[in-house]
């Protein structure tokens, strides 16, 4: 390494592992440099007495604080390193930057999102603002809804009134969104999804993601009946579903779309069931199969490839919802819902709701292409759902974003809390 020529950039993020003086003793000729601008009397070799110095703790500016232009600091090179090819690429070089590079994190452009049909889904709005805000403090969080005094609006940047999903309306919600400099919208409700599934690449051409998955799969997913056949072609342990009952029973009756569990008939006989299905707009009949009910809450890339999940108890049910819900690992069960999952075009966070029954095995009964109401749970154990989706919008590769699950098991309990403002912020 004799009279070998080195430059070592931003020489000051070096210094303490004695790099400098290492070269030098080895007949190197070094050259440092760093963003602060190089007194007269201050050569290298000032650094490297900082670095063979053990008294010295926290900062040390040798500079006067000011910041150079790329293309100083590479005129600078060149005139003490003859014949020396640099290239360069675009760059910002200010103050802010340099906090940003030593932070370790990277700055990306502001991205405003909206959450659609918000009601009162103030853990899903919180945690929305927790993942957008850790990649741009400047980052909204907006929420519409068809009743303007939604209270999740007390959590959010702000309300925005929307005219209803239907596609004559598609050009004004495309004007309003683009006046709020929205960016992403995330649907939340079983009965708007198709439409914004149906309409994502319009949204698009105005710069606006939306999260959910093809059109075919909400499609397949919404109607349950076809679901149930998916089932049956893919050999997957969806439960079957019929638009008559097929058997003696005990039956289960519900609505062919929509959510499953409203207007449910459970463990009813043959003639019970036609009869429950005179009062349903859309009946279908499933076999009625006792056991454990877990939710798989899961994160899709775009290429269709799941990230992480996370599966769950529901302990306690009301509504529909898990009030109380506990994680759990069970490998096998984990690797057939990655079978399940990717055997459909799906991409955001979805959620699979199964039944055990007593000999373990796993009766799927429906599978959400949204957000579901206990998934804050998930992303507690470490399913990074916001947090991937917007690093995914802006081009990151997610490979450098591992799951890293949560080691202990957690339990989430779902209780009211009260919202307190003050004056200045009415």
């Amino acid at each position: 390494m004799i009279n070998e020529r080195i430059f070592i950039s931003d020489a000051a993020g070096v210094i303490e592992s004695k790099m400098v003086p290492r070269l030098i003793e080895l007949g190197a000729q070094v050259f440092v440099g760093d963003l602060k601008p190089k007194p007269k009397f201050f050569p290298a070799e000032g650094m490297i007495r900082l670095a063979e110095s053990s008294e010295l703790k926290g900062v040390v500016n040798l500079g006067a604080g000011k910041v150079r232009r790329v293309s100083d600091i590479i005129e600078v090179i060149k005139s003490n390193i003859p014949n020396t090819n640099i290239e360069t690429e675009d760059s910002v070089t200010d103050i802010e930057y340099e906090k940003r590079k030593l932070s370790g994190k990277k700055q990306y452009s502001c991205q405003n999102v909206l959450i659609t049909s918000a009601g009162r889904k103030i853990p899903l709005i919180n945690s929305v603002v927790d993942g957008v805000k850790r990649l741009n403090s400047k980052n909204r969080v907006y929420v519409t809804d068809i009743n303007s005094k939604v209270h999740s609006q007390y959590v959010s940047d702000g309300f925005i009134q929307l005219p209803a999903t239907d596609p004559i309306n598609i050009d004004a919600i495309i004007k309003i969104c683009c006046e709020f400099n929205i960016n992403m919208i995330i649907p939340t409700r079983d009965g708007e999804l198709l439409f914004w599934a149906k309409n994502q690449d319009k949204f698009k051409q105005d710069g606006i993601d939306i999260v959910i998955s093809g059109a075919e799969a909400v499609s397949t997913c919404i109607d349950k009946l076809a679901f149930a056949i998916f089932g049956i072609d893919m050999k997957l342990p969806i439960i079957p579903a019929w638009e008559s009952p097929q058997g003696n029973g005990p039956f289960v009756v519900k609505e062919r779309f929509g959510a499953g569990s409203r207007s449910i008939g459970l463990n009813l006989s043959q003639e019970q069931a036609i009869q429950h299905g005179k009062n349903l707009d859309h009946p279908i009949f499933q076999p009625y199969i006792t056991g454990q009910e877990i939710s798989v809450d899961a994160w899709i890339d775009r290429n269709h490839k799941v990230k992480g999940l996370i599966l769950r108890l529901r302990n306690e049910i009301i509504n529909g919802e898990s009030v109380v819900t506990t994680t759990f690992r069970n490998q096998d069960l984990e690797k057939q819902c990655i079978k399940i999952l990717e055997a459909l075009p799906l991409k955001g966070p979805v959620v699979i709701q199964i039944l055990i029954d007593k000999s373990g095995y796993p009766h799927i009964i429906e599978l959400n292409t949204r957000f579901g109401g206990a998934s804050t749970a998930s992303i507690a154990a470490g399913l990074d759902i916001w947090y991937w989706t917007l690093l995914e919008a802006n081009g990151e590769n997610l490979k450098n974003y591992p799951f890293h699950r949560c080691v202990q098991d957690i339990r989430q309990i779902r209780v009211p809390k009260d919202l307190v403002i003050y004056g200045s912020d009415f």
